[in-house]
């Protein structure tokens, strides 16, 4: 669920804030999306598992990226694309190869837009079993972040995945 123009409006902000229950509504608003969460998994269990067929589970490469994260209640959000706090500007990639039983995870921060690269890697036969966790780090790992919210009011860097300066050109 997205909240933009309802909790993000100054004036129910003001109210939703002072609300001695705020804190059990941001905890159903959280449980709700988690709840959305479960059933997207639940509905992409089949897609991933390529419908049981064994020639596309031998031959397919599926990619799902989300474009953001979301904010419930973090910085006083309820949405996306106003802020680039960490909580907007994480988003889910999940890339499923057929050589590839076990999960990895990447720590490091990435650029979506190179996800391009990694794509154009494993069409061309240049990414493989052998050196396919080390070309996603390769690939889509970068030290620096450029980022913006949607308005470009608000702009940041992120360096090394833990140092950030954000400016908000709304508020100096």
């Amino acid at each position: 669920p997205s909240f933009v123009g309802l909790i993000n409006n100054e004036e129910i902000q003001k109210d939703f804030f002072s609300s001695p229950n705020y804190l059990n509504d941001i905890e159903l608003i959280r449980a709700a999306y988690d709840a959305k969460l479960r059933l997207f998994d639940q509905e992409i269990g089949d897609l991933l598992n390529l419908y049981g067929d064994k020639d596309l589970q031998s031959n397919t490469i599926v990619i799902l990226m989300g474009d953001h994260g979301e904010a419930i209640g973090e910085h006083n959000s309820f949405a996306h694309g106003e802020t680039i706090y960490d909580e907007a500007i994480r988003f889910p990639l999940l890339i499923r190869v057929p050589w590839q039983k076990e999960e990895v995870r990447l720590k490091d921060q990435i650029y979506q837009s190179k996800l391009s690269q990694l794509i154009y890697g494993l069409m061309r036969g240049d990414i493989f079993p052998n050196n396919f966790e080390a070309s996603l780090k390769n690939i889509l790992s970068t030290k620096t972040i450029f980022s913006r919210n949607c308005a470009n009011t608000t702009q940041g860097v992120r360096f090394d995945n833990r140092w950030k300066y954000i400016i908000d050109h709304r508020n100096d």
